[in-house]
């Protein structure tokens, strides 16, 4: 057959040279950004004494690093025709652990902005559970053979078509992740989830800071930090989870998931910033005026309510009031604190 007669392979190599590119600028973003900010996190993480907020920085960091790099090898490696239908698979799991250390990070800086309260706490791990379970269940759903009335890409435009994976050809290097569009459907409700989660997240920040707008503590520029990151963060996220719904509403079978690495990609980077930009604003030293005299960065004493001061050397970026734990603001049950100050100031 000429290739007068095949323009469904013309396009389908085409699609696949746009998917590697997107893939490759999330890879340029996220590398780039590790490399400008190594010094940073240099000083502020690998040098400090290891805190939770520590481990769960370098969680998010190096797991978005690494699985980038190990779905790079596999985009731009000959796969063997056995594995293609299990490429797609692994790439699920990558994507799913990488979303839920976000989402991890997320809930515990919002739960220790309001002051540690079991309600907020339960009402996002109850929504991230709900969504997630309903995300992992329309994913689960994808189908790899086209259905008879997807007109966009059928078995016949496939070269070398098996089980629904078109397998390497002179002009492609890979199997590429086909989702025909009642599938993209379903998928584009699994990051619509997603999308609902950070809206949840950034919500709540709004609140929190309208609460305090007046407020001594809202002259302490962790707390500033706090509502800022987080608008910009959702600001950016919204932008790319957008594109990327979009991509699978309107996008053929090969391009309708060409956006999720780079949404994912500038997740990681975005949140790592966050991250930093919080740890620098906390080492550099701030009392938070009415807070019961407590100091926030690493030459600093904290003081807790009893006036007791006690040395501190790693970096505190809880941000809430003295005179809220007195009070049991947001505590547990008959105003114990469920972590201990030593775990409840580590967060970040």
């Amino acid at each position: 057959m000429s290739d007068e007669q095949r323009p469904g392979e013309a396009s389908i190599i085409a699609d696949q040279f746009l998917v590697h590119d997107l893939f490759l600028v999330g890879l340029v973003v996220i590398v780039y950004d590790y490399l400008v900010t190594l010094p940073v996190e240099i000083h502020y993480i690998w040098l400090r004494r290891k805190r939770g907020s520590s481990y769960w920085f370098l969680l998010n960091r190096y797991l978005g690093l690494s699985i980038m790099f190990i779905i790079g090898g596999l985009k731009f490696s000959v796969i063997p025709p056995t594995v293609c239908e299990t490429i797609p698979k692994l790439a699920k799991g990558f994507l799913i652990s990488q979303e839920v250390v976000v989402f991890g990070i997320l809930v515990l800086r919002v739960y220790a902005m309001f002051n540690l309260d079991r309600r907020i706490l339960a009402l996002l791990l109850v929504t991230g559970a709900a969504a997630f379970s309903m995300s992992a269940w329309l994913v689960s759903t994808q189908a790899t053979v086209p259905p008879p009335a997807d007109a966009n890409l059928n078995n016949s435009d496939l070269p070398n078509h098996l089980n629904g994976f078109p397998q390497p050809s002179p002009g492609s290097t890979l199997c590429p992740d086909l989702i025909f569009h009642p599938t993209a459907i379903r998928v584009a409700g699994a990051w619509e989830g997603q999308f609902a989660l950070d809206t949840l997240i950034f919500l709540l920040t709004v609140y929190r800071a309208f609460l305090h707008r007046r407020r001594e503590e809202w002259q302490s520029s962790l707390l500033r930090c706090l509502f800022r990151d987080g608008a910009i963060y959702f600001f950016v996220l919204s932008i790319a989870n957008l594109a990327n719904i979009l991509m699978y509403y309107y996008g053929d079978a090969l391009l309708s998931g060409s956006l999720t690495w780079f949404a994912s990609a500038l997740s990681t980077v975005v949140l790592a910033r966050l991250m930093l930009n919080l740890h620098a604003a906390a080492s550099a030293g701030i009392l938070m005026p009415g807070a019961g005299g407590q100091w926030f960065g690493d030459e600093h004493l904290y003081s807790d309510e009893t006036g007791t001061a006690s040395e501190d050397t790693g970096t505190v970026v809880f941000v809430g009031s003295a005179g809220a734990r007195r009070s049991g603001e947001g505590r547990g049950r008959r105003g114990r604190d469920p972590w201990p100050a030593r775990v409840r100031d580590s967060w970040g």
